[in-house]
């Protein structure tokens, strides 16, 4: 008996260890067995400039402006 080695996961349908698909799921029933990696994350809001106005820190407020 010769042992597989790669691409299989346990699938709880068919109870046995089954080869699965470029999706994930299992060749022979088509439920999904493997979470595939998910593609690297998109701009999302947070790796966006702020547009408003940039306020520095360091500076210290002027006597003269009260």
């Amino acid at each position: 008996m010769a042992i597989k080695i790669g691409k299989d996961e346990f699938c709880s349908k068919c109870m046995e260890w089954r080869e699965y698909d470029e999706k994930g799921k299992c060749k022979i029933c088509g439920k999904l067995i493997k979470i595939m990696e998910k593609q690297p994350p998109k701009d999302g809001y947070s790796n966006y400039k702020s547009e408003g106005p940039s306020y520095e820190m360091d500076e210290e407020p002027d006597e003269n402006e009260y």
